[in-house]
Formats: structure tokens, sequence, C-alpha cells
């Protein structure tokens, strides 16, 4: 016990929450923010939408998690796909935002397929294809060595081949006809 009467265990609790504060700050995330994800795209009713998320004229990426890579077998709903994610991404700005549950882990001569979840208002994806007004596509990154990944897409699926191992960078972008809309950070992926 201390001289002001708090014990050893009290103290080191209170450490131990301000540690995890200061970590959750500087890792720029505390908690999957999802049970204060906004609804409607936007920081709030009274915050202007982040142009930046931008995917046409009245329309806005969720400022919360503007994309998910989910289980292929996902069923489609409106909302998060929470335990469905093999990935997706926490908004905090164009220079901030990440990938959480990454990297996304292959075997070597392995696939990983997934469906991507572009999300606006209300958490509704942003229908995908040839027949929608959006496709996507994907690509490495230049830092990541050729022929590490190869990856094929077909309307919201996306299937990443590990060719060798080694660690790769893949961006998902969003498009209107070849126009670019939204381009994701590199998510991290590792081959094993």
């Amino acid at each position: 016990m201390t001289p002001d009467g708090r014990t050893r265990r009290r103290l080191l609790k209170i450490g131990a929450t301000g540690a995890l504060g200061l970590a959750a700050s500087v890792a720029g995330c505390f908690g999957s923010g999802e049970a204060n994800a906004p609804e409607n795209g936007t920081d709030g009713d009274s915050e202007p939408p982040d142009p930046d998320l931008a995917i046409d004229d009245n329309r806005y990426l969720s400022s919360a998690f503007p994309i998910e890579f989910v289980d292929t077998d996902f069923e489609e709903r409106t909302g998060f796909a929470d335990d469905a994610r093999l990935a997706y991404v926490h908004w905090h700005g164009t220079e901030k935002s990440h990938w959480h549950q990454s990297p996304l882990k292959i075997d070597a001569g392995g696939t990983r397929s997934g469906r991507t979840r572009f999300l606006v208002a209300g958490a509704n994806a942003v229908p995908l294809g040839p027949d929608e007004t959006f496709r996507q596509t994907v690509r490495t990154t230049a830092d990541t060595p050729s022929r590490l990944i190869e990856t094929s897409v077909e309307g919201a699926v996306v299937s990443i081949e590990g060719a060798s191992a080694g660690e790769a960078r893949l961006v998902f972008e969003l498009r209107a006809g070849e126009e670019l809309r939204w381009s994701s950070p590199a998510m991290p992926i590792e081959v094993s």
C-alpha cells in the first residue's frame, strides 16, 4: 500500500488504462467504432461530407467504413458485415485511413476470394458489375514485386492468388465507366 492509501493493483490498473488510451490515440482507432458509426456517410448532420469520399454529385462513401472485403458467402443486406469481414478500411482521412484485420494471409499457390462492399448511407453496398453504374478494379502498388500475386474481378468478387512468398499491397478502385471515383488505401497481403 502506498502512503496515500492506494494499492499497487489500483495503481497498475490506472497505469494500464492510461497506456491503452494512449495506444488507441496513436493508432488512430478506439474499438471498432461500429456502435457510433454514422448512418449517412457523413460525420454527422452538422458536418459536411468528406469530399474525398464522393462517388457522384449526391452520394458519399461511409465516413466510418467506406469499404469491406467480406466472405463470398456473405448474404447481402443493409448494414456492416461484422464477423463476415476478411478486412475493412477505417476512415480517418486520405492520409491516415488504414485496413483492419490485415495483412490478408494467403498460401503460396493458394487463392483467397472475397466480396467487396463499397458502403454508402446506412451502410448500403454500392451495386457493382457490368450492368451497373459502378464497377471495381484492383491493382497492386508499385512496390509489390511482379508476379507475387495475381488477381481477378467478377462483379463484386475479387480472387487473389498467391504465386510466391512475399509481401504485396493491393488497392481497390471504384469506377464509373473508366472514371476513377475512389480508391482504397493499400491493403497489405502476406503470401507464405
